[in-house]
């Protein structure tokens, strides 16, 4: 059960969690570091698990100020208080990487409005967003888009506001986080921007747009070159395997074999026909286990398509697949060709198609793996990366 720290970036094992005393007695504390604050505990040390150490005990009294309902799980990095329901809900944190103007708001917005609005995926997942997370969603993406029919801005520089997003599974009652947070295409064509973005190393899923018209760069003059898809994955890659990682680390999602990628042909109305077949497919196949391998033929028929079309095709192919798996997909935000204009109105409200089936077919793959030997798939890593597993150590 992986958990991700919102104040220092940190993605730990839950076993590894904190706990923290929020009483006046307990809150001045000389801690280990030096510190003092609020005073910071091991729960296996004070006995502070419930249920054979898969939730914590946070209703049992303080062993030191015997006082009750003060304990909150923290950090046992930077020890800032988290969530109460850690350990309840698991994090899979999915990023959305793409350059300028390949549609990532957009995209955003049309997922969010699946979700929230249409309940897309609701015969088997119930998606949960507290008040704060929803008025945000609705504010910057929902009600400018759908209601108010206008483009997105540009996002601006910097991290956009957390939105938190919990699916339920109505079968077997597994819940997972889903955290998004829009970024500028300019940050992700920065190398050293994109190093500061420290949430995206422990994305075990990537979602990479591909915008059709910003995929060649061939003709242009030297320098003047438009970022392309091939150069936000190269940057991506380059930022994990310089990061320095700690043998905890690698288990958890930071090198790039350790990733599932979704390689996302935004604005495929642009290319594909309205009445193409592929558009027609049934609306629900998305939920069937399975989804990311039962969908090889489409997944072929968009990579021989965007392979026709990049300047270094061979290079970007075998960047992509260096990585642990990765399928391909069109999707359309708006559902219909459109044309900018000067007062960026659309002329009809965006009907999204297929937008949603990235996510899915991610979260399908993460079940997958979750239900796969893990020793196999930890050998052929290693071999990518020229290492033996016979001669690595056991932790």
């Amino acid at each position: 059960m992986n958990v991700l720290c919102r104040h220092c970036f940190h993605l730990f094992d839950f076993r590894r969690v904190g706990v923290l005393c929020r009483s006046r007695r307990c809150s001045n504390v000389l801690n280990t570091e030096g510190r003092r604050g609020p005073r910071f505990m091991l729960p296996d040390k004070e006995r502070l698990w419930a249920r054979h150490g898969q939730q914590l005990a946070l209703d049992r009294s303080c062993p030191y100020c015997q006082e009750r309902e003060r304990l909150v799980p923290a950090c046992p990095r930077c020890r800032h208080p988290l969530d109460a329901d850690i350990g309840l809900v698991e994090d899979r944190i999915i990023g959305v990487l793409g350059a300028r103007s390949s549609g990532k708001s957009h995209y955003l917005s049309a997922l969010l409005h699946l979700l929230l609005r249409k309940e897309i995926g609701g015969e088997v997942w119930k998606v949960g967003m507290d008040r704060e997370a929803r008025q945000a969603a609705e504010k910057f993406f929902l009600h400018p888009l759908f209601d108010e029919l206008e483009e997105l801005p540009a996002t601006s520089r910097g991290l956009g506001p957390e939105l938190r997003l919990v699916l339920t599974h109505k079968g077997d009652g597994r819940r997972v986080l889903l955290v998004f947070r829009d970024l500028s295409g300019e940050e992700m064509a920065d190398r050293n921007l994109l190093e500061r973005v420290h949430f995206l190393r422990y994305a075990e899923g990537v979602v990479l747009l591909a915008d059709p018209q910003a995929l060649d760069d061939r003709g242009q003059p030297t320098g003047q070159g438009v970022v392309t898809c091939a150069q936000i994955l190269e940057n991506y890659r380059a930022v994990l395997e310089t990061h320095p990682c700690r043998r905890e680390e690698e288990e958890l999602a930071v090198l790039p074999e350790r990733k599932f990628l979704a390689v996302t042909v935004t604005k495929a109305d642009l290319v594909l026909r309205s009445n193409k077949s592929f558009w027609s497919v049934d609306g629900q196949a998305h939920l069937e286990p399975g989804f990311w391998r039962a969908r090889d033929a489409e997944s072929l028929e968009v990579r021989t398509w965007l392979h026709k079309r990049l300047a270094a095709p061979d290079a970007f192919t075998q960047n992509v697949e260096e990585f642990a798996d990765a399928s391909y997909f069109f999707v359309s935000s708006f559902g219909y060709k459109y044309t900018p204009r000067p007062d960026r109105k659309l002329r009809k409200p965006p009907q999204p198609l297929r937008v949603h089936e990235p996510i899915f077919a991610l979260l399908d793959r993460f079940t997958a793996e979750a239900g796969a030997p893990e020793a196999p798939r930890r050998g052929q890593e290693m071999r990518r990366r020229g290492r033996s597993p016979e001669n690595e150590d056991v932790l």
